[in-house]
């Protein structure tokens, strides 16, 4: 039988209803009959499903990703995905809005290797200016799942994101940041006491950078 050819778009409550038969078989490792739901669907790489032209990967990307089990099923069917079928982990819809920025809205910091270890980069930026270590950031200077929180600032942080990157005059990204702070290190050194937090896992996370750039350094530095 010749598979059918994806849509380029679908409604979102059929994005939804695919979404709701797919995840039972990912998490009993079915992915065979998983990608046989897409392809009835008429669902692939470059279908979207609303306004802002999300792709069908999106839905992988905001799952936070508690159960130990469950997460590898889910990574392990994302891989299949984007390394298997083609899927594109680069992607941005039209607010701007990469993997990176959803899985950090979501606090899965799985999510966010899966994406940075296929070339997704650590500061990209939507539409607003705003990278996916302002809104890891943003979660953790409000207290949301601080250890979670925690997890993604320093896997951004580690991965290149940088600290010091001044915010643009439109971000909107917690308040007119551009019009307050300069770079999301002064946003929590200015305010790192009430979030206390937020400073401890930015402040952790480029002291552990650092740490290891050194230690790269050394070990490449042969001896006098």
């Amino acid at each position: 039988m010749k598979p059918l050819k994806p849509l380029s778009k679908v409604t979102l409550k059929a994005a939804n209803a695919a979404f709701r038969e797919i995840m039972p078989l990912v998490y009993a490792r079915r992915f065979d009959e998983a990608l046989d739901v897409l392809r009835e669907n008429r669902i692939g790489p470059t279908t979207t499903y609303d306004g802002a032209k999300r792709r069908f990967l999106a839905y992988f990307a905001q799952i936070s990703l508690v159960f130990c089990r469950q997460k590898e099923d889910v990574l392990d069917f994302m891989k299949l995905l984007v390394d298997e079928e083609g899927w594109d982990p680069r992607y941005q819809d039209l607010e701007g809005m990469s993997y990176l920025h959803l899985a950090a809205a979501n606090l899965s910091p799985d999510t966010l290797r899966f994406f940075l270890e296929r070339g997704v980069e650590p500061d990209v930026l939507n539409l607003n200016d705003g990278s996916p270590l302002d809104i890891a950031i943003s979660y953790t200077y409000h207290g949301f799942t601080v250890e979670d929180a925690s997890a993604c600032v320093e896997t951004l942080i580690l991965a290149g994101a940088d600290p010091y990157r001044a915010y643009s005059p439109k971000s909107r990204h917690i308040g007119l940041l551009g019009k307050i702070y300069n770079s999301p290190l002064e946003r929590v050194q200015q305010d790192g006491e009430k979030y206390p937090s937020c400073a401890e896992a930015l402040f952790n996370a480029i002291a552990k950078r650092d740490a290891l750039r050194q230690a790269a350094q050394e070990s490449e530095t042969p001896n006098a």
